[in-house]
């Protein structure tokens, strides 16, 4: 199995994984990518330490991905990827830049935007204290 994923891209992977756990778990076949997501972590992070509990779904997905030699980290990693901004997704696409350089452009855009919003809020309430 590990032969083919050498050659393919991040979003062809996820679509891979996504039809696995569809076709081993034909339940969580109306489930969103943001509850798959919340799954894969649970699921790596039972990967990196085996002294948590996962569910009995996620258990069967471990399984299925640890038999088809897919690293539960490494999935999880692809399915945040996955629900990055498009823009994102034509740079890693284009080889502009790499998944590590993506995820941190990312966090730092979700950064500067909560410090903006921050700063809005910090402004409003100067206002409003100077308004009394």
């Amino acid at each position: 199995m590990r032969e083919d994923w050498i050659r393919k891209d991040v979003f062809e992977k996820v679509k891979l994984v996504k039809g696995m756990i569809h076709s081993t778990i034909p339940g969580l076949q109306k489930a969103s990518d943001i509850e798959l997501k919340l799954m894969m972590s649970h699921i790596a992070h039972f990967h990196v330490n085996n002294r948590k509990t996962i569910s009995e779904n996620e258990a069967i997905i471990y399984d299925t991905l640890i038999r088809n030699d897919i690293n539960p980290s490494t999935a999880y990693k692809w399915f945040c990827l996955t629900m990055l901004p498009a823009d994102f997704h034509h740079k890693m696409k284009s080889g502009r830049i790499s998944q590590k350089q993506a995820l941190r452009q990312a966090a730092g855009r979700k950064r500067d935007r909560e410090i903006r919003m921050s700063m809005e809020i910090m402004q409003m309430v100067r206002e409003s204290i100077r308004k009394i």
